[in-house]
C-alpha cells in the first residue's frame, strides 16, 4: 500500500510540475489535468515506486487464516530478544548522558538504547517508527514502559 501512495503522490507532483495551462475544459469537455494523468499513468517515474521490492524491504502481509480456536494467536506482546551479552553504556554514553538522565536504565530489555530526549522534557523530534527513533526506543527510561516518558513517569524509585 506504500508503493501505491508513493506512486500516487509522484504522479500528482509530476503533474503540478508539467501542467503550465489554464484549468478550462476542452473542446469535448475533457479536464486538463484528467489528460496529463492519463499520459503519465504509464511512466517510468511513476511505475517504478510500483515494481517489486526485495525481501527486505518488505513487510511480511498478515496471514489472514481461519484460526479454530486450538492454537495460539500472535496478539500477545513480542517476545524479548536476548542479547549475547547484557548492553552496557560506554564509556563515552556516560560521559554525554545528561545529568537528569543519569543514574537511569540505558538499553531496554532487548539490548536497545533508550532515547534520551524522549525522556527530557523537550522530548523528541525525531521522526518514529514502531515506537523507536534513529537515537534509540521511545520508552520510559525509568520504568521502561512505552506509554510515557520519564517526565511524567508515576512509578517510585525503589
Amino acid at each position: 500500500m506504500e508503493q501505491v501512495l508513493r506512486a500516487d503522490r509522484e504522479l500528482f507532483t509530476l503533474m503540478a510540475q508539467e501542467h503550465t495551462g489554464p484549468f478550462v475544459s476542452g473542446p469535448e469537455g475533457e479536464l486538463p489535468l484528467d489528460l496529463l494523468m492519463g499520459q503519465l499513468s504509464h511512466d517510468p517515474r511513476i511505475s517504478m515506486h510500483l515494481l517489486p521490492l526485495p525481501a527486505s524491504s518488505s513487510r511480511a502481509a498478515p496471514s489472514h487464516s481461519v484460526d479454530d480456536g486450538n492454537r495460539k494467536t500472535g496478539a500477545g506482546p513480542p517476545k524479548p530478544i536476548n542479547p549475547r551479552k547484557k548492553a552496557k553504556p560506554s564509556g563515552k554514553a556516560k560521559a554525554g548522558c545528561p545529568a537528569e538522565l543519569k543514574g537511569y536504565h540505558q538499553f531496554d530489555d532487548n539490548g536497545q538504547p533508550i532515547c534520551w530526549a524522549f525522556n527530557m522534557s523537550k522530548g523528541c523530534s525525531e521522526e518514529t517508527k514502531d515506537g523507536r527513533c534513529k537515537k534509540g526506543s521511545h520508552i520510559c527510561i525509568k520504568c521502561k514502559r512505552s506509554n510515557h516518558s520519564l517526565v511524567t513517569c508515576r512509578v517510585k524509585k525503589s
